[in-house]
């Protein structure tokens, strides 16, 4: 967070990707002791992996929102235009990486077993 911090400049801005990120672990988390997951390297590979698109994506429209804000609008308006222009991006940046992912639950073997932790939310 203090990395994001440094680029954001501003600690309200950097709370929202702060905020999304706990509430992301914690059901990162409790979804995986439901599956009965044990936290080995691969866990904490995905993890990062995930932690890394959360944090990007919020930049992004942390970012374009402000945008707007600089363009004249009040903070409803550019954080409503700043998220519906780049809202599609997001949704489909995650569906792709979500396809990538999804073939690895269908892995069997040795192999299938370390990667079924990717694949399974």
């Amino acid at each position: 967070m203090l990395v994001v911090l440094a680029f954001l400049k501003k600690f309200s801005r950097n709370s929202y990707s702060y905020f999304s990120n706990t509430n992301f672990n914690n059901r990162f988390f409790s979804r995986g002791l439901l599956c009965r997951f044990t936290i080995n390297i691969l866990t904490l590979l995905g993890l990062v992996l995930s932690i890394g698109l959360v944090v990007d994506d919020a930049i992004v429209v942390l970012e374009n929102i402000y945008r707007h804000m600089e363009m004249g609008k009040n903070r409803w308006q550019a954080a409503i235009d700043g998220s519906n222009e780049i809202g599609f991006a997001v949704v489909s940046t995650t569906i792709a990486l979500v396809a990538v992912f999804i073939p690895l639950a269908f892995l069997s073997g040795n192999v299938g077993r370390l990667f079924n932790e990717f694949a399974l939310p």
